[in-house]
């Protein structure tokens, strides 16, 4: 088990479980080597992990969200690569960027002594991804990042992956920390795409176009579908808390539910575990299938939270086009609105959608 979670317990993790490089040329300044991320696992922890932010080299803070929908309110992904390409390429160094969270706080102080600290290392802020540990919180607010590690390695087992989800259930309430799935069906429609569906955060989709990604996943041969949910909790913990939300998830479509607890042993056998140790190793823990599970899994319930999962790839994967490339599709040239756009896209089969949008998600920008 993990007591807190902090700069220490953070390079030890990143390092042992998911196994990224370490830089040991700064530990004089930051009492810690820093770790080193390419770009693309850079961008997927800052769109997973929502206390980290990229910075420019004034030290403007970037935090941003990938659109869900087609909208003209929010900027999509091909919006920030323009803006802010240095987000998109080049070797970053996780920075903790840690401090009391309380009212007293001198925000503006606090990030010019952090700047003055990578003046000092001559770390261009650019060349940087920052995580923010609060101090003065139980638990450091530190629940995003171990979804993120529970998330990976569920990825490594063929997961689909989505955090904070909406789930369309009649039967199952409130938004859980993680979802998982698979679901070989849709999952191999992707994979015959070239559409990454061996496993991976949904909103990778979104960045297919923008990464040259190296990594390569494990082949996909699962036949079986798992519908997966998960609860974090750094700060303090009660089985009865676990218990309600594992009752009120276990009434919608799901047939596994995870605790993520770093500081906490498991509460119950037919739980599935993420296990800390230490020294920064972490695990999965599966129950044993002979243990009882609670609740009645609906048919219905799961078959919408497929269809639902149908228009969340749809939306992801939409990312990676340019309005002219939108407009090129022969179905929408008389479109004249985002809406009716996208209404004519989300009716599309998932294969007639996969065979007209994937030849510009393989093709460059510009």
């Amino acid at each position: 088990m993990i007591e807190s979670i902090h700069n220490e317990e953070i390079v030890k993790i990143m390092n042992n479980s998911l196994k990224f490089n370490l830089d040991y040329s700064y530990s004089d300044i930051f009492s810690q080597p820093l770790v080193e991320l390419d770009p693309y696992s850079a961008f997927n922890f800052f769109c997973s992990v929502r206390n980290s932010y990229f910075s420019t080299e004034s030290f403007e803070q970037i935090k941003i969200r990938i659109p869900e929908k087609l909208s003209f309110n929010y900027p999509s992904i091909l919006d920030y690569y323009k803006r802010y390409p240095f987000m998109f390429s080049g070797k970053k160094l996780l920075i903790p960027d840690s401090y009391t969270k309380s009212g007293k706080i001198n925000i503006k102080n606090h990030l010019h002594h952090l700047k003055e600290t990578l003046k000092k290392a001559d770390i261009n802020p650019c060349d940087c991804l920052f995580i923010e540990i609060y101090n003065s919180v139980e638990g450091q607010s530190m629940e995003d990042f171990v979804c993120f590690v529970a998330s990976s390695l569920l990825i490594n087992e063929g997961f689909l992956i989505e955090n904070q989800p909406y789930i369309p259930s009649k039967s199952t309430s409130g938004i859980p920390d993680i979802m998982a799935l698979k679901i070989p069906s849709i999952q191999k429609k992707l994979i015959e795409y070239n559409l990454k569906g061996e496993g991976g955060f949904l909103h990778e989709l979104a960045l297919l176009r923008f990464f040259k990604i190296e990594k390569e996943r494990a082949p996909f041969i699962d036949q079986n579908e798992v519908f997966l949910v998960g609860e974090a909790k750094t700060g303090k913990t009660s089985f009865s808390e676990f218990n309600q939300k594992e009752i009120k998830y276990f009434n919608g479509p799901f047939t596994h539910f995870m605790q993520i607890t770093p500081h906490r042993d498991k509460f119950e056998q037919y739980y599935t575990f993420v296990d800390f140790n230490s020294n920064g190793f972490v695990s999965l823990k599966w129950p044993d299938p002979s243990h009882k599970k609670i609740g009645e899994w609906v048919l219905n319930e799961q078959n919408a939270l497929k269809e639902h999962l149908i228009g969340v790839i749809k939306d992801y994967l939409l990312n990676n086009l340019t309005v002219q490339e939108l407009l090129s599709i022969e179905n929408l040239k008389n479109c004249f609105t985002f809406y009716e756009i996208r209404e004519k896209l989300m009716q599309m089969p998932l294969n007639d959608f996969l065979e007209k949008i994937s030849p510009f998600i393989h093709k460059k920008i510009g």
